[in-house]
């Protein structure tokens, strides 16, 4: 449900660019069903969720909208077929569902989340400079946040440990 992109006139160099629509839940989907227990979101990897950008390229007005409702906000007449969408909510389980249905469902989420994002794109790149910059670490935060609540935070207990001898010589 999302896509990888490297894009050059997008201020974030070498990165991938991992494109989803509340991407942080398809990421945590797609490592969970690997089975590794070692399963990570590469390192170089930024994540542009087209959740969070509709909310700050909307002045905060729209608030975990739908992909259909943001589409909507940026003037995409596409919508996805919400039939699958009801039955998932409803408490199906998607492997029910009929194959070539869940595909086209699927299929309609790939696309649109890219036009979205197009969409996004364009509004980005037309802000000043400041704003960009405001933007990519918002979407850098955005990756490293998930990283440190699915692999947990390593903590350098000799480095702390030294810290806080230190800071006893000093107060004496």
């Amino acid at each position: 449900r999302q896509m990888c992109i490297r894009d050059s006139t997008l201020p974030t160099g070498n990165l991938d660019i991992l494109v989803g629509h509340n991407v942080t839940y398809d990421v945590f989907i797609g490592l969970t069903c690997t089975g590794k227990k070692d399963a990570t979101l590469p390192r170089h990897t930024v994540l542009w969720d087209t959740m969070l950008a509709a909310y700050l390229l909307s002045n905060q007005e729209l608030r975990s909208p739908s992909l259909n409702e943001t589409a909507e906000y940026f003037g995409i007449s596409e919508r996805k077929d919400d039939e699958v969408s009801q039955m998932i909510k409803s408490g199906i389980c998607p492997s029910t569902i009929d194959r070539d249905k869940l595909k086209a469902y699927l299929d309609q989420d790939i696309l649109l989340t890219k036009d979205v994002f197009l969409k996004q794109r364009e509004r980005f790149l037309a802000k000043r400079k400041q704003w960009q910059n405001m933007f990519i670490n918002q979407m850098l935060f955005l990756a490293n946040t998930f990283r440190a609540s699915y692999n947990g935070i390593k903590i350098d207990d000799n480095f702390v440990n030294e810290q806080k001898a230190s800071l006893n010589d000093r107060q004496g």
